[in-house]
C-alpha cells in the first residue's frame, strides 16, 4: 500500500484517464493529418489568387462596359 499523496515516475501511468496516444493517435496519423492540412491550406491560397483574379478582370470589364 502507498500512501497518499507520494508518487514517483512510475505511478503516472496508472490510472483510468486515456493515453495520449489513445487520444490523438500515433506519429503517423498525425503526419497523414499535417499533410492533408497543408493540401487544404494549398487548394485555399490557389482559390483566393483565382478569386483576385476574377475580381480584377471583373473590374477591367465593368469599366469597358462603362465607357461603352
Amino acid at each position: 500500500i502507498k500512501p497518499k499523496g507520494k508518487r514517483n515516475s512510475r505511478d503516472r501511468h496508472t490510472g483510468v484517464s486515456p493515453s495520449m496516444t489513445s487520444l490523438f493517435g500515433g506519429f503517423s496519423e498525425c503526419e497523414k493529418l499535417r499533410k492533408e492540412e497543408d493540401k487544404a491550406m494549398n487548394e485555399a491560397a490557389e482559390a483566393k489568387k483565382e478569386a483576385i483574379s476574377a475580381n480584377e478582370q471583373n473590374k477591367i470589364l465593368t469599366k469597358k462596359l462603362k465607357d461603352v
